[in-house]
C-alpha cells in the first residue's frame, strides 16, 4: 500500500468492534451480517484480508494495539494481570504531540487497574451492556467542543456483539434456550466433566447437551449477526459525523478478538485459538490515500501503532513487534504470535497461545499442544503433532524464538515438581508414565520413556533417544509438549502486577460476573 498523501496530519479515529470475528462481515464475504458500513469503508480505504489478533480476549488485545507489542512483551496475558506503567502507549505518544485524546470503554477494559484508559485525556468507561451508538453520540459531542485547530484521537470500543448477544428489537419472544451468559459459555466450552467441581456437575451436563444442537447454534447465529449489524449502524453514524468536517482522518477498525459459534464445541472466547476467534476485521482509510485496496499479506493488531505514529509523523518507540501496514510490505513471509486465557490463574501465564510461519500453525491449549497444515485443513479438525514429529519440533522452536523465550533460560532453574515443572503435571502422566524435569544453566530437558526433548541457549529443541542419540520420533512429541509447559510456566515471572492490582481486578470481575 502506497503512504497517504495527505500533508496536513490527521485526526484519529480507532475503532474496535468487540468480538466481531472477519468472516461474519460483509468487506469479508458475508452478507447475512448487513455490514452496509464496514462495506462503504472497505470501498473507500483499504481491506486486510489475513489480519490476526495477538490474543483470544479484549484486554491483551487492546493493550498490544495500543503498544504495538505482543503479549509475550507487554505482559498482559491474564485476567489478574496489567500494563506495565513505563510501557509508551498511542494515547500517551499522541497526547505529548499536542493531540486531544478521548477513549470511550464499555465493560472491564476501563477498569483502571488493567492500565488501559492511561494517558487519556478525557475517558468514558460504561457498564457491559451500553449500546455503541451511545459511546458515538458521546464521541461526536466531545469532538464537536475541541478547539478546531486541535487534532485528536479518538478510540472508541463497541461492545454490542459480546455474549449474551442482547440485541434484538421489540418483545423479545419466549426464551426456547438458555441465554448465553458468561456462566453458559463457561461451561458449554469445559472440555472434560473432571474440571468442573462437583457442586457444577449439573450447569456442567445442561450447557454439554447443546452442544451440537443445530436449533440452538442457529439462534445464537442470528443473535450474533444482529448484534454485529447494530454496531454497523452505529458506526455509520459516527463516520459520517467525524468526516462532515472535512479535516483529514485516519480511520481504523478492527475488533479485539473474534467468537467462536459452536466450532470445536466452543461458545464465546478467551480459550484457544482457532481461526474464526483470531482471524480479524482490519480496514484503514488514510485521507487522501487508496481506495478499495484489498491487501492479502498477514497484518496484526501490533501493526496499529506504528500505522498511527507514521501517519501522524511521529517518532515510534525502538523495539516495537509490529509494521507500517502503509510501508511496502517486506519480502519474506511475516510471522504470527499470540498468548491469553481468560481461565483462572492467579498469576501471569498464557494457557493459549499460537505461532503461524506460512500456512503451518502451533497451538498450545491448555497442557495440550497441537499443530495444523491450515492449506490442507482450513477448519482445524486435524492434529499433526505426532504424525509430523520433525515439523513439530521446528514450529517449536521458531516460536520460542520468535517471542523471545530464550531469557527464560537464563534464570534461575525452576524446581521440579514431582518430577515436572508445569502447573498441571497431572495432565501429562496420565498417559505413558511421568515426565522428567532436568533443569541446567544452559539448557532444560524433559524426559520420558527413554526420549529427552532438550531447549537449549541456542534457541534449537532437539530430541534424543536412551543413547544420548538425536532422533526425531513421535515419542519425543510428549516430551517436547511438556518442556514448552514449562517455559510458558515460568515466562511471565518477572511480570506480575503487584498484589493491590491483582485484587481491584478481582473486585471488578466479581461485580461483571465473571468470579463467583
Amino acid at each position: 500500500m502506497p503512504p497517504p498523501a495527505a500533508a496536513q496530519r490527521p485526526d484519529i479515529l480507532l475503532v474496535v468492534l468487540d468480538s466481531v470475528r472477519a468472516d461474519r462481515t460483509s468487506p469479508y464475504g458475508y452478507a447475512p451480517a448487513a455490514t452496509p458500513a464496514l462495506a462503504e469503508l472497505a470501498a473507500e480505504g483499504s481491506v486486510f484480508e489475513n489480519a490476526y489478533a495477538n490474543s483470544n480476549w479484549t484486554a491483551p488485545s487492546l493493550a498490544t494495539i495500543l503498544t504495538g507489542l505482543r503479549p509475550f512483551s507487554h505482559g498482559l496475558v491474564g485476567r489478574l494481570d496489567s500494563l506495565a506503567p513505563g510501557i509508551p502507549t498511542a494515547q500517551a505518544l499522541l497526547s505529548r504531540a499536542g493531540y486531544e485524546t478521548a477513549v470511550f470503554f464499555t465493560g472491564l477494559p476501563g477498569e483502571d487497574a488493567y492500565g488501559l484508559t492511561r494517558g487519556f485525556k478525557s475517558v468514558v468507561s460504561a457498564e457491559g451492556d451500553r449500546p455503541m451508538k451511545q459511546h458515538a453520540d458521546a464521541a461526536l459531542n466531545w469532538a464537536a467542543g475541541l478547539p478546531p485547530e486541535k487534532n485528536f484521537f479518538i478510540l472508541l470500543h463497541g461492545n454490542d456483539a459480546h455474549y449474551p448477544y442482547r440485541c434484538a428489537s421489540g418483545t423479545a419472544a419466549a426464551q426456547a434456550f438458555p441465554e448465553v451468559d458468561s456462566e453458559f459459555v463457561r461451561y458449554f466450552s469445559t472440555r472434560s466433566q473432571a474440571d468442573v467441581p462437583e457442586q457444577d456437575l449439573a450447569k456442567f451436563k445442561k450447557a454439554a447437551a447443546y452442544r451440537g444442537n443445530a436449533a440452538f447454534l442457529s439462534r445464537v447465529s442470528a443473535a450474533y449477526d444482529r448484534c454485529i449489524s447494530r454496531q454497523d449502524e452505529a458506526l455509520k453514524g459516527l463516520l459520517r459525523g467525524l468526516n462532515a468536517s472535512g479535516r483529514p482522518l485516519l480511520t481504523i477498525v478492527t475488533s479485539d478478538h473474534g467468537e467462536m459459534l459452536g466450532e470445536h464445541d466452543l461458545l464465546g472466547h478467551g480459550m484457544g485459538f482457532f481461526e474464526p476467534l483470531v482471524r480479524v476485521p482490519l480496514l484503514l482509510r488514510f485521507p487522501g490515500g487508496p481506495a478499495s485496496v484489498r491487501e492479502a499479506g498477514l497484518a496484526e493488531h501490533a501493526d496499529i501503532l506504528p500505522t498511527v505514529c507514521a501517519a501522524a509523523g511521529l517518532g515510534c518507540p525502538s523495539g516495537l513487534d509490529g509494521r507500517n501496514l502503509a510501508a511496502p510490505a517486506p519480502e519474506r513471509p511475516r510471522r504470527w504470535a499470540a498468548a491469553g486465557h481468560l481461565r483462572k490463574t492467579e498469576r501471569p501465564l498464557a494457557l493459549s497461545a499460537a505461532f503461524s510461519q506460512g500456512k503451518k500453525k502451533l497451538v498450545r491449549n491448555r497442557a495440550n499442544w497441537q499443530l495444523y497444515d491450515l492449506a490442507a485443513d482450513p477448519r482445524e479438525n486435524v492434529n499433526l503433532a505426532a504424525a509430523r514429529p520433525g515439523e513439530f519440533f521446528s514450529m517449536a522452536a521458531s516460536y520460542l524464538e520468535f517471542t523471545g523465550a530464550g531469557p527464560v533460560l537464563a534464570r534461575q532453574p525452576p524446581e521440579a515438581k514431582n518430577g515436572n515443572c508445569f502447573r498441571n503435571p497431572g495432565a501429562g502422566a496420565a498417559k505413558g508414565g511421568r515426565f522428567i524435569f532436568s533443569p541446567g544453566p544452559k539448557d532444560w530437558k524433559m524426559s520420558r520413556n527413554g526420549f529427552s526433548a532438550v531447549y537449549s541457549s541456542d534457541g534449537n529443541i532437539s530430541c534424543l533417544d536412551q543413547g544420548g542419540r538425536r532422533t526425531m520420533a513421535a515419542p519425543c512429541v510428549p516430551a517436547a509438549a511438556a518442556l514448552l509447559n514449562c517455559v510458558e510456566d515460568h515466562r511471565f515471572v518477572q511480570k506480575a502486577p503487584p498484589p493491590e492490582t491483582a485484587e481491584k481486578l478481582k473486585a471488578a470481575l466479581r461485580a461483571a460476573g465473571y468470579l463467583p
